[in-house]
């Protein structure tokens, strides 16, 4: 949404990155890091839609061709904040020649790839281009199952259906020719997969737990 409650949700989140950044200077763990960068990712997009909402201030009012660049790092932003948020409770990995990848780098980045497409070159694709969104939301789906059958907090069979509810409503939207909803949908499925990840991993009724699951599910529910 374009409008000045963005204002104090960017200072809020600014303060959660302060905390965070105390937190991972004393105990320095993935997961602290993670929430920094998820929560700055955030932060990014929070800052460039107010700006665009507002005349592009922040860029001296820059022509068209910045409003695109910036709705393309907006919501690519909100796109791999959300998967951090999920990296950091399911930080789940693979081998590739000694080095370890985080599940999900190979899930993000088709995700980013989609959001580049739709926002900076086609939001009605036709074609061969439809066929490249089909074939990024596909690369993205075969990988959240994989992540999912790995074996973590969360029972496989419920980390499996939600990846397969996901896109089971996604895919009549491709039919339709609506390449904006699928975005919607993983990202709140990202969202409702941390809420479940936090219940999961912490098993305990405290007001962090409440706040953090509750926060998450409100974030995950709107779209669907």
């Amino acid at each position: 949404m374009y409008d000045d409650y963005q204002i104090p949700a960017i200072a809020l989140i600014a303060a959660l990155m302060l905390a965070f950044a105390y937190l991972h200077s004393r105990f320095r763990s993935l997961r602290t890091l993670l929430w920094i960068l998820a929560l700055g990712c955030v932060e990014i997009q929070a800052v460039l839609l107010w700006d665009i909402a507002h005349g592009l201030i922040l860029f001296g009012g820059a022509g068209p061709h910045a409003l695109v660049a910036m709705r393309i790092v907006a919501e690519s932003a909100l796109m791999l904040g959300s998967t951090l948020f999920l990296a950091s409770l399911s930080p789940l990995s693979f081998s590739i020649g000694g080095l370890r990848v985080l599940s999900a780098v190979p899930y993000v980045i088709p995700l980013i790839l989609y959001s580049i497409l739709y926002y900076g070159v086609s939001q009605h694709p036709t074609g061969p281009l439809l066929w490249a969104y089909i074939a990024l939301a596909v690369i993205a789906t075969c990988v959240a199952f994989v992540w999912s059958l790995q074996k973590g907090v969360i029972p496989i069979w419920l980390a499996t259906s939600i990846v397969a509810f996901a896109a089971l409503i996604t895919l009549p939207l491709f039919f339709y020719g609506n390449m904006y909803w699928p975005l919607m949908v993983v990202g709140s499925s990202n969202m409702l997969m941390t809420a479940l990840l936090v219940a999961f991993t912490y098993r305990r009724v405290s007001p962090g737990v409440l706040l953090a699951t509750a926060g998450f599910l409100a974030w995950a529910l709107p779209p669907f």
